[in-house]
């Protein structure tokens, strides 16, 4: 961003970022949800951003998908609230105000972006009943697009961490324990021996 005066009038320039935006993913997907990882994946760094700008005492305030730009290898973040239109009110938390801008409203935002990147639609949008969220992230989600910010995460990166978290109960909760595997080990065991002293006893008795 460059700021400068011309005549009476001060103005400022932006560089222009050739590159795709995460709405146009969105876009080209059609509504069809990102798995767990692919999820965080994007939503990583755009919560490194966020972060990092926090540490500066700046705040987005217009945090949505078509402000989130891909370069290469780069993740960008656009269009600060005050230097373009804001971006659409479903991004937007509650308290929000145009004079205003305050770290707890990114986490709201950065909330919306994860709801739609795991079921293809932003929360308060009628969707169908397969776009559901899974179970542990519904909980964490549902904190952070609470409209009171005191109950959200407080910073992006702590909700990455509550999103990492969940990913890794939804994983343990997927894999069969120890137990439960050496339990269907041993009863396919004394079933086969079973098996094999009846077909036993059945060919001595016709013999």
């Amino acid at each position: 961003m460059y700021a400068y005066r011309e005549s009476a009038l001060p103005r400022v320039g932006c560089e222009l970022l050739p590159g795709t935006t995460l709405a146009d993913r969105l876009r080209a997907r059609r509504r069809a949800p990102y798995n767990l990882t692919e999820t965080l994946n994007i939503l990583t760094p755009i919560a490194n951003a966020l972060e990092y700008a926090h540490s500066q005492d700046v705040g987005h305030g217009n945090l949505h998908p078509a402000a989130v730009v891909y370069m290469a290898s780069q993740t960008m973040l656009t269009a600060f609230a005050g230097t373009s239109a804001p971006g659409p009110a479903i991004y937007r938390a509650p308290e929000q105000r145009p004079e205003q801008i305050l770290p707890h409203a990114d986490v709201y935002a950065l909330a919306v972006i994860a709801h739609e990147l795991l079921t293809g639609y932003p929360p308060g949008i009628e969707a169908p009943a397969t776009a559901t969220l899974p179970r542990g992230m519904d909980v964490v989600l549902a904190r952070a697009l609470s409209p009171q910010p005191r109950q959200r995460p407080r910073s992006p990166q702590v909700l990455i961490s509550e999103l990492r978290a969940a990913q890794r109960q939804i994983r343990r909760r997927a894999q069969p324990s120890r137990w439960r595997q050496s339990r269907t080990l041993i009863a396919i065991t004394l079933v086969m021996l079973m098996l094999s002293v009846g077909v036993g006893a059945l060919v001595g008795l016709l013999t």
